[in-house]
């Protein structure tokens, strides 16, 4: 059963055209990053995949629809990390990745047996257990990453959307990141949906991408058919080298020629 499909999806905001008509299809197992320029609605479109943003068109969760789901159903089926999560002030990573059970609370909202197992679990598989005492305020951004992962898989859905993951991050944490991610998806059959400006590291973990730019799909297909010096020209403005090598792309910038006023 496919994971998560999209069908002309469409979002207004303000009287504007966010998200236009956007298709998409997500099985389990499957990796789909989502790039663009700024302001392309790449966040907003996540948004609108997880329930949170009033839409047009359909948008279905394992088979199901969502308008036909309640907000407690679909927070069993599909998680988001979002780019800027609302953290309560001074909470601690063991309580803030507690959250991700709502879904599954009791009556009056009481933990169930097993609740505190997943989340030492979900630390454990994430190497921050030791980190369970520590306000979220206090991690670096690094751990911070993986302790929003990690309230995002005690939710125990099978779709995983994922803000710009790797914002703020050096290099190292970058890839630090996405091959967790990336462990994660293979060991659960995870249909991860991400956003990432970063194009190269986009050409190595997904095996799909989809160019939004202005709230429209522009290109869709392997990373090496999407990223391509013609399309980056046209919908970036980028003047860059586009490298194939044998695990992904390296985008490479290069500045302009000089006009000729330059010359003289």
């Amino acid at each position: 059963m496919t994971a998560l499909i999209a069908k002309d999806l469409t979002v207004r905001l303000g009287g504007a055209t966010i998200v236009d008509r956007v298709s998409l299809r997500v099985d389990p197992g499957e990796w789909l990053a989502v790039s663009g320029p700024n302001g392309a609605g790449k966040s907003t479109l996540l948004r609108a995949l997880a329930g949170v943003l009033p839409t047009d068109g359909l948008v279905e969760l394992e088979g199901t629809p969502m308008r036909k789901l309640s907000a407690r159903e679909r927070a069993r089926r599909i998680a988001l990390v979002a780019q800027t999560p609302v953290i309560p002030e001074g909470i601690t990573v063991g309580d803030y990745v507690a959250l991700g059970r709502t879904p599954y609370a009791g009556l009056f909202g009481a933990a169930r047996p097993g609740d505190h197992a997943r989340v030492v679990d979900a630390l454990h598989d994430l190497d921050v257990g030791h980190l369970v005492e520590r306000r979220v305020d206090t991690l670096s951004g690094g751990e911070r990453q993986r302790v929003l992962i990690a309230r995002a898989l005690v939710q125990d859905t099978r779709i995983l959307l994922l803000d710009e993951p790797t914002s703020s991050l050096d290099v190292g944490h970058q890839q630090d990141v996405l091959e967790l991610v990336d462990r994660l998806r293979r060991e659960r059959d995870l249909a991860v949906v991400m956003t990432i400006h970063d194009l190269t590291l986009a050409s190595r973990y997904p095996e799909r991408l989809l160019l939004l730019v202005e709230g429209r799909e522009e290109a869709s297909g392997s990373p090496f058919d999407v990223l391509t010096e013609a399309h980056l020209s046209r919908f970036y403005g980028a003047h860059v080298r586009v490298l194939c090598l044998d695990d992904g792309i390296a985008i490479v910038p290069r500045r302009p020629l000089p006009t000729k006023e330059l010359l003289t």
